[in-house]
């Protein structure tokens, strides 16, 4: 989640004339953001997290300093 691409899109929903095509990644709920609960936030997050679990045991020891046997021992392991 990113507190810049909250402040971006502000920027460019004010200011729209001042801006072509806006690309925003790692986008928070801003009510969310804004009261700090990030409640919504929690299940992308912990899928984004499966993910990375996931990833590194595809990408191999090579590419992947979290390697392990399995996604769910870098799970255990992290």
């Amino acid at each position: 989640m990113s507190y810049g691409a909250i402040l971006s899109s502000t920027f460019a929903t004010l200011f729209l004339e001042r801006v072509g095509s806006p690309v925003l990644g790692g986008v928070a709920d801003p009510d969310d953001y804004r009261i700090s609960t990030l409640l919504s936030s929690l299940p992308r997050i912990a899928n984004a997290v499966k993910a990375l679990f996931q990833f590194c045991h595809l990408a191999r020891p090579e590419r992947c300093p979290f390697h392990m046997s399995s996604e769910e021992e870098i799970e255990k392991w992290c």
